[in-house]
């Protein structure tokens, strides 16, 4: 199982795509979304703590928490399919993408961070990039003809 929790609004820039991204995931394996309401605030730091408390509510310290970030692990998208599939067969997974904050320290120590480009993009860009990139792992791993 995957899940994937946005830290922002919950609708926003590509949402229709997301949404038919999820909807064909769906036919390999289950996936759901959560939503945490983004914080505002004066003080970046005092914000992210209180995402990273909201974030630790709902994740389960058992599945593998990947967190989107731009100095984490890049794959191109036959290894990203190898390295997902080592993984959701064993534990779930849980994708975490954060606000326009981006994440707390504490939660970039604790788990494993992944890269969708050495470029920066907005975090709702990062969405889309995420679950396309997931979709194309599951045509790789079931030799669909969407990857060709």
């Amino acid at each position: 199982m995957i899940k994937i929790i946005f830290v922002d609004k919950k609708r926003g820039e590509y949402s229709n795509e997301i949404d038919n991204y999820i909807a064909r995931i769906k036919k390999y394996t289950p996936i759901t979304i959560d939503y945490i309401k983004s914080l505002g605030g004066k003080n970046t730091n005092d914000i992210l703590k209180k995402e990273e408390v909201l974030i630790r509510k709902i994740i389960n310290p058992n599945d593998f928490i990947v967190l989107l970030d731009s100095k984490g692990k890049e794959f191109t998208s036959d290894r990203f399919s190898k390295w997902l599939l080592e993984i959701i067969t064993s534990q779930n997974v849980v994708f975490v993408v954060g606000s326009a904050y981006g994440l707390s320290d504490n939660l970039k120590k604790q788990y494993y961070l992944l890269s969708l480009s050495k470029m920066t993009f907005s975090h709702f860009t990062a969405r889309l990039l995420l679950t396309e990139s997931l979709y194309r792992a599951f045509c790789i791993l079931n030799g669909s003809s969407y990857i060709k």
